[in-house]
């Protein structure tokens, strides 16, 4: 086999189409992996921004929550007119994490001095915060979505 010439040769012209070619794609490559660095960095900054601006401030006065009780009707929870504490659990009938933690909420509802406390549900469906607060004895139920601060 020696002197046989190779199966496919390339021309000159065509390796250096090629290498430019390859040096092209890789600047191309590096400058969207700086783009992409630098998106990351300012989606980052956004969301803990966004974070920041709802974040309640000691002493501050938070927004009655709005939403439709079980019922259907216009609901307003407001902090001010009723002086227990409030325990706000979240609920969502389709998280696994919500449905994990039920036994937990339940020996806290349990365990609650409802003269001194009082439960609220909010959740997204109000058929299903309702079914959860009658089961584990919630004295308040709220389809809300949170309030603006």
């Amino acid at each position: 086999m020696v002197g046989t010439s190779p199966i496919y040769e390339i021309g000159k012209v065509k390796a250096l189409i090629f290498t430019v070619v390859g040096i092209v794609l890789l600047i191309v490559s590096v400058m969207l992996l700086l783009q992409n660095r630098k998106l990351k960095a300012e989606l980052m900054a956004s969301a803990v921004a966004r974070v920041k601006a709802q974040e309640i401030r000691l002493g501050a006065k938070v927004p009655p929550f709005m939403g439709i009780d079980i019922n259907g009707s216009k609901a307003s929870l407001s902090y001010g007119q009723d002086r227990r504490k409030t325990v706000l659990m979240l609920f969502s009938p389709g998280c696994g994490a919500c449905k994990a933690d039920t036994s937990k909420w339940q020996a806290i509802l349990k365990s609650l001095d409802h003269n001194a406390f009082r439960a609220v549900i909010a959740s997204t469906s109000a058929a299903s915060a309702g079914e959860y607060a009658i089961e584990h004895g919630a004295s308040i139920i709220v389809s809300a979505t949170a309030p603006q601060i």
